[in-house]
């Protein structure tokens, strides 16, 4: 009995074990002491020790998505045009004394804006009379180019321009007192004039479809200051990227072609200012011609030595050698000037000529 005791004294632990009955773990535990006896436990303290190095690896993803991006916009910015406004400042062309400002954008397109004045504004009176009252057919042609000056693209851009400013004025009737073959050769040159100004007319018209066109400025007195225009620019992408300056060139008159003009109006206006005085002294009765006017001769009645103008007035020519002169005027239905003093003492001229022959008024 004593052997007994004694090994089961040995097996349960000294006693200490709980008096409810046998627990298996925590004998386990006191047998073998280097089991863990909470496996729950164990995976999450080896949760814990994974956890930094989990999270280390989505900061370095993080940063690598960082830098990506950057890379991403460093390249869009250095790739892709600008889609603000770019001035690309001024430009002169030098003969016409005219000097044109440029802004352009890239909106999916290429679009610009631009405005040309005259560079001295001495000249602005030039400038404001050559473009409202232009000779002919203007148009300016707008280049964009590289740093090499390599054009890159172009434009062109168009005055309006009225064709019946510059038309010959209208050639008059022949008159009802006019032989029939001078009567038909005058309707002939008026069926070729009115013509030759539509068929001008038609020209400008398709000449400006489909085309940029300037639109005047006009300044507080109603002159032109300037011309505006906007629209699209056929660059490419690629091209437009590579623009670094513009110019232009234009067949606008050149400064002393603009001189003339301006001096040509002031000329006309003088000799009306004058014709309008000498009417005004006239009928004042105060001038030694007391008739001023023009028409066109109609017949010459050689028996009687009269040249009839259309509007029902004669002249007796008196000289021979000037009823040849009266004969042809009368033939070519010719536009004659006249003025008569007080004795109805007249002298005739051809329209455009400087010699005269004398008359006098049949009254």
């Amino acid at each position: 009995m004593g052997g007994i005791g004694q090994q089961f004294a040995r097996s349960d632990g000294g006693g200490n074990r709980p008096s409810g009955g046998f627990d298996s773990t925590a004998y386990r535990a006191l047998e073998l002491p280097g089991l863990d006896v909470n496996p729950q436990g164990s995976t999450k303290q080896k949760q814990k020790k994974k956890a930094p190095q989990s999270g280390m690896l989505m900061l370095l993803a993080g940063f690598v998505l960082l830098v990506v991006g950057l890379i991403v916009l460093v390249m869009m910015t250095h790739t892709s045009p600008k889609t603000d406004a770019d001035d690309r400042g001024m430009a002169v062309f030098h003969a016409s004394d005219l000097r044109g400002h440029l802004v352009t954008r890239w909106n999916g397109t290429a679009q610009y804006q631009l405005k040309i004045d005259t560079v001295d504004p001495r000249e602005k009176a030039q400038f404001a009379y050559a473009t409202a009252n232009l000779p002919g057919p203007v148009y300016v042609n707008i280049r964009m180019l590289d740093q090499a000056g390599f054009a890159l693209c172009g434009k062109q851009v168009l005055f309006v321009y009225n064709p019946a400013k510059n038309a010959a004025a209208p050639i008059p009737d022949a008159g009802p007192h006019a032989k029939k073959a001078v009567a038909d050769r005058i309707a002939r040159e008026q069926a070729a004039q009115k013509a030759a100004l539509a068929s001008a007319q038609a020209q400008e018209q398709a000449r400006e479809s489909g085309q940029d066109i300037f639109q005047n400025e006009l300044g507080d007195d109603g002159s032109v200051v300037a011309v505006n225009v906007q629209g699209a620019l056929p660059c490419s992408r690629d091209q437009y990227k590579k623009i670094d300056y513009w110019d232009f060139a234009t067949n606008f008159p050149t400064v002393e072609e603009q001189d003339a003009l301006l001096h040509h109006r002031e000329q006309a206006r003088e000799l009306e200012a004058r014709r309008e005085a000498n009417r005004k002294k006239a009928a004042r009765g105060n001038s030694a011609f007391y008739i001023l006017g023009e028409d066109r001769a109609s017949l010459f009645d050689a028996s009687r030595e009269l040249l009839a103008m259309n509007d029902g007035k004669s002249f007796y020519i008196p000289r021979k050698a000037d009823q040849g002169t009266a004969i042809a005027w009368a033939a070519e239905s010719s536009l004659i000037h006249y003025k008569c003093d007080q004795h109805a003492n007249c002298s005739l001229m051809h329209a455009g000529s400087t010699s005269f022959i004398y008359g006098k008024l049949n009254e």
